[in-house]
Formats: structure tokens, sequence, C-alpha cells
């Protein structure tokens, strides 16, 4: 990694199978840097340096988004939105593929359910703006 991360968050991965995500219980990090103009969205153990992550991957803008996962076949509104799992999973989508990458929030749940804190939303948010190609002051968010 060449630049400072625009964010940085704790977040694990998950398995998903097409029809269960489960989320994998290794600490982590989700990051993104932006280097050459282009955004890049990194996920890594929170054991390894963040020079070395295991997903690095370079997005082009518009063609990602990170939205909280509400299952397969859903939308709830944003003042109740729940994930369909005992966790906070976010997915990241392509609309250049079918591609998608699951992570779970590992940061400590505000509500005692599996809802969304206004927190979880607002990064969730910021990192969206990110890979569709938005100037955001990632500090005053």
């Amino acid at each position: 990694m060449a630049s400072t991360p625009l964010l940085t968050f704790k977040a694990g991965k998950c398995d998903f199978d097409s029809k269960k995500v489960k989320p994998i219980p290794t600490p982590g990090y989700i990051y993104l840097y932006v280097e050459d103009e282009l955004t890049h969205f990194c996920w890594r153990p929170r054991s390894t340096p963040a020079s070395s992550p295991e997903l690095d991957l370079l997005m082009i803008p518009g063609d990602g988004s990170f939205t909280p996962y509400t299952g397969l076949n859903g939308a709830a509104s944003s003042e109740n939105l729940k994930s369909p799992t005992n966790g906070r999973i976010f997915v990241l989508k392509f609309s250049s593929s079918s591609a998608k990458h699951f992570f779970w929030m590992q940061s400590k749940p505000q509500y005692q359910d599996s809802r969304f804190s206004e927190r979880d939303q607002k990064l969730g948010q910021i990192v969206d703006m990110l890979l569709s190609g938005e100037e955001v002051d990632v500090e005053e968010e």
C-alpha cells in the first residue's frame, strides 16, 4: 500500500454459498485508499500489516456499491434497517459482474439485536460514495 487510507474500520469477511451468509471469526479491517486516481478496497486480518492486504480490489468509479445486506429478497427502511443474520453485514456488489463480497461489522453493536446503527449506516454510505467516485471529506463525515 503506497498511500494513507482514506477510511479504516473493523470488519470481518463472510462466506456465502448462494443461500446463506456466514461470518468468518477472523478479526480484520476494511480500508480504502487512492493510488493513481483509482480507489482500492482492501481487507486484511488485524494480525497482518496494512501493506499486506488479503483482498485488494481496484475499483472502477461507479462499478461497485457497498450496502447493508438485508437478505436475498428485500430492502428495509433506513430507520429500522436490520440484517437477516445475527450480525451487521454489508455486501460489496459490482455492476459489471455478479461478484459479491460480504463483510460483517466488528465494532461493538449499538443495539442488542442485528439492527444497523447510525454509525454503521454512515460508514456504509461513505464507502459507497467513495466507490462511486464522489469526493468525500471523510473526516467531516
